[in-house]
């Protein structure tokens, strides 16, 4: 037994109503919804984060005095969790609580901060690729940061985040300072927060423009039937388009007609429905 509802009759007989008609506006509107489902999606779990982390970066840095900083007492209570993480180190205490990676200082809703320091105190750490780790004096107390050796010591622009406490070990180790006066904070000077700002916002215009692409063809198609290949099939098949179509509904009334897993055959015609897609073919076409 077919598959198709035929609703039209030999003697009230239209094209809008035929199972090829319906069928094909049908497979147009699934394909529009699953673009538009898939850019939906896309924009959730891309796009509204890039935009976030774009316009913070692009907005430039906050200014954040030194004394500002030295004013957070419980970095875990006070500081605001972002979308993205702030520190980069390795650190077991974030291995066990992924979350603290992200709790960032934030000031007018950006973490993209510029201070001053009043001092520094190296640290005996051995400089890795151009990277060094020294001690900020912030207001009376110390905070971590990690700074590229060429970068300019009168004013320091990055994030500023929660230090976990193996790695505040370290720097207490590697410096004489009073450990009561070092900080739970951490500022990455190197940018590399920001680092991939440029190439996620110019992979997801590609992706955007791609998508644009898909769908103009997509509804190029949907808004003229013609266009879709099942209804060209019917075309080059001898005879009009409107009696091959009226041939199709009569023969799916038919008690020859069978259908087997989306496939339905009758006397002349086999039809496909598929997830996405409908198609049509005539017994005498190769």
């Amino acid at each position: 037994m077919a598959t198709y509802r035929v609703i039209n009759t030999p003697d009230d007989f239209s094209l809008q109503r035929s199972v090829v008609y319906r069928e094909i506006r049908l497979a147009n509107i699934k394909r529009i919804t699953l673009a538009l489902l898939i850019l939906t999606v896309f924009i959730w779990v891309d796009v509204i984060g890039t935009v976030f982390r774009a316009r913070i970066y692009y907005s430039g840095p906050k200014e954040v005095t030194p004394d500002e900083l030295a004013a957070i007492a419980s970095p875990l209570d006070e500081l605001t969790s972002f979308s993205f993480p702030a520190n980069y180190e390795e650190s077991e205490e974030f291995d066990a609580h992924p979350g603290r990676n992200r709790l960032m200082y934030s000031k007018n809703g950006s973490c993209y901060l510029s201070v001053i320091p009043y001092s520094y105190v190296s640290l005996d750490i051995k400089e890795l690729d151009g990277i060094r780790y020294e001690l900020a004096d912030i207001g009376g107390v110390y905070m971590l940061i990690k700074r590229s050796t060429n970068t300019r010591l009168d004013r320091l622009t990055g994030t500023v985040g929660y230090l976990p406490e193996d790695i505040r070990q370290i720097a207490i180790k590697n410096t004489d300072v009073d450990p009561e006066r070092i900080v739970p904070l951490f500022m990455d000077g190197t940018a590399q927060v920001f680092s991939d700002v440029n190439s996620l916002v110019a992979f997801d215009v590609v992706i955007i423009l791609l998508w644009g692409l898909w769908f103009f063809f997509i509804m190029r198609t949907a808004l003229n039937v013609q266009r879709h290949p099942a209804w060209k099939r019917i075309f080059v098949c001898p005879g009009s388009v409107e009696e091959n179509i009226r041939q199709i509904d009569l023969e799916l009334t038919a008690e020859d007609c069978y259908s087997v897993r989306g496939v339905t055959v009758t006397k002349n015609w086999t039809l496909r429905r598929k997830l996405l897609s409908f198609s049509i073919e005539h017994a005498d076409q190769p």
